[in-house]
């Protein structure tokens, strides 16, 4: 037969009459469900446990002092936190879609590779993970060493400098040999980085690589960090006053995310074509209303109006800008590139008027397109702090 039970404190949560109430829209609720047949076979139980019986959160009630602490409301804090984190994992999972065996190996790869070299410092990780010829092409203006020795003193370094940092990696996007990874550090500066001091602020950069594995061992890498914000973050640059803003592989028809990859990747050559030509009638073609850039310290962007206008300050600054196109990287429905970007100093540009430099510096930007072929999101790392020095707008730094 069915039982409801219900479980009251004694004298404290209803009064007589309420458990009647209760007791008839119970019934009445479970018969709505399972039909009248089961009506004359219900029983509803209330149930009454005296007052210090009970307990909350492993707490002996009744504890008023506890219930209205501040111990109790950090309690239900944390519940909160895990439940709201519970849900978004939930709805992430549901919203993504579904990997490739290919893509969750890719993953597993590179998380156990960043967890434990730069979250858990086994520094000895790099002799299972790098090649003897390791060459890395660039990290934000970092020197380092060939083979597993360079990544390894690179790491020790930052730790040194911020020892309860933590690397997240945000994406990955594999096609053949080569994987671009953008990853957010989050540290405290408490200990010397190069020459600069420790400041005790909490610093957050993001950073963008690009890594050939050959027979699972890391042979190259690309890598461009927002060093700049860092640097301004620690203290150690002032941020440079701005003007005012104003207001290929063959498609193949029987494999759909062939094609959708083959299509991004056009998408894309046909963005930096216009970029490069200054076709600002192309942008409204490509670029979705809704398009949001992922700028890190300098703030979002929003809008393809938005975009175009962070370009025409490098298109007055130096009318020779361009960008080239090193590599790009598709998977699903993402592309990443690396580029070289170069221009002329001729215009005015952050203040700072014409100085007829020439800068060339590199970048790192992953793209993310609809279902429909339209660029959405990106997210981009430069070596900004590279060009500002070139142009002189920053004092090259030693060490």
């Amino acid at each position: 037969m069915p039982i409801i039970t219900v479980q009251f404190i004694k004298d404290v949560v209803a009064t007589p009459d309420q458990k009647r109430e209760l007791i008839i829209k119970l019934t009445d609720t479970f018969v709505g469900v399972l039909g009248d047949v089961v009506r004359p076979f219900v029983y509803c139980i209330i149930q009454e446990t005296p007052q210090a019986e009970w307990g909350i959160a492993g707490v002996p009630m009744p504890d008023l002092v506890y219930l209205t602490s501040d111990k109790h409301a950090k309690v239900i804090e944390r519940s909160n936190e895990l439940m709201r984190g519970a849900i978004a994992q939930m709805q992430a999972n549901q919203s993504s879609p579904a990997s490739s065996p290919a893509a969750d190996k890719d993953r597993r790869y590179w998380q156990r590779w960043f967890d434990e070299l730069w979250n858990k410092k086994n520094y000895d990780i790099v002799y299972e993970y790098v090649d003897d010829g390791f060459t890395a092409h660039g990290a934000g203006g970092q020197n380092i060493k060939m083979g597993p020795q360079g990544p390894r003193d690179m790491v020790k370094a930052w730790h040194a400098a911020m020892p309860d940092g933590h690397m997240t990696i945000d994406d990955i996007i594999t096609e053949g040999e080569l994987s671009t990874i953008r990853m957010t550090w989050e540290a405290t500066h408490t200990g010397a980085f190069g020459e600069i001091p420790a400041s005790g602020k909490h610093i957050k950069v993001t950073s963008t690589g690009i890594d050939r594995v050959v027979n699972g061992k890391i042979t190259e890498g690309w890598g461009e960090l927002d060093m700049l914000g860092m640097l301004q973050q620690m203290g150690a640059i002032p941020a440079p006053s701005a003007p005012p803003a104003a207001a290929p592989q063959a498609a193949n028809g029987n494999n759909p995310e062939a094609a959708q990859v083959a299509r991004n990747r056009a998408v894309i050559d046909r963005f930096y074509d216009a970029v490069n030509a200054k076709q600002r009638d192309v942008f409204a073609k490509i670029v979705h209303p809704q398009f949001v850039n992922h700028s890190g310290a300098t703030g979002d962007l929003v809008g393809p109006k938005a975009l175009l206008e962070s370009l025409e300050v490098f298109y007055t600054a130096m009318p020779d800008w361009h960008v080239s196109k090193d590599y790009i990287i598709a998977q699903g429905d993402r592309v990443a590139s690396r580029g070289t970007i170069s221009g002329t100093h001729l215009g005015p540009f952050m203040g700072v008027p014409p100085t007829g430099k020439k800068a060339a510096w590199t970048g790192i930007i992953i793209y993310r397109l609809d279902e429909n072929g339209m660029i959405v999101e990106r997210w981009q790392d430069f070596d900004a702090l590279s060009m500002l020095q070139q142009l002189g707008v920053i004092p090259s730094m030693g060490g």
